[in-house]
């Protein structure tokens, strides 16, 4: 009987344990999931009446205003040309920036700039121009500076991010197969 009642007890006490656990694991779960809810809190603040405007003044300016593209909305720059020409064989393709923001219809969940480096000869204009317009984008969406990577990832040819207030910063370089140039993106997201 003695040994039925310890039992009994060690069942009732790894019930509790196992109970407890189970609402750690819950408690950690809500946790994760308010954390993920807000991953991108700052982001959707941007106001999609705004968005499409935050570059402009820079030569960005959008066309098309907030609109539905397919099962998403967006809003997408002209390109603005940068340097003064283009490589020896395509002279008239200059370097190039173009930016476009995207979500749904109340919500803006991804901010893009990229830049198209067709002449090597006059990147770093490319890359100046990129980072200005880098610069002004995050202060505009997230009233916030640009991490110190960032200049370095988008100088040294590389790939990289970083976050702020949970959301991603990232730099995707992309060589082109044709050996003849490169893209930089620039993602918020």
């Amino acid at each position: 009987m003695r040994l039925s009642f310890l039992i009994f007890l060690l069942n009732k006490t790894v019930m509790r344990i196992i109970h407890y656990i189970i609402v750690i694991m819950l408690a950690l779960g809500i946790i994760a999931s308010i954390t993920t809810d807000d991953a991108n809190a700052e982001l959707r603040k941007v106001k999609t009446s705004e968005v499409c405007k935050y570059l402009a003044h820079i030569g960005l300016s959008t066309t098309n205003g907030w609109k539905k593209e397919g099962s998403r909305y967006a809003c997408y720059s002209v390109i603005k040309e940068i340097g003064l020409s283009g490589p020896v064989w395509a002279p008239f393709l200059k370097n190039n920036l173009a930016y476009y923001a995207e979500g749904s219809a109340k919500a803006v969940d991804r901010l893009v700039l990229r830049v198209n480096v067709n002449n090597i000869e006059e990147e770093g204009g490319a890359h100046d121009e990129l980072l200005r317009a880098i610069e002004i984008l995050v202060r505009k969406s997230l009233n916030e500076s640009l991490p110190a990577n960032i200049y370095e990832v988008v100088y040294g040819g590389s790939s990289g991010g970083s976050t702020i207030d949970d959301v991603f910063l990232n730099v995707e370089h992309i060589n082109w197969k044709t050996g003849r140039g490169y893209e930089i993106k620039f993602i918020i997201q």
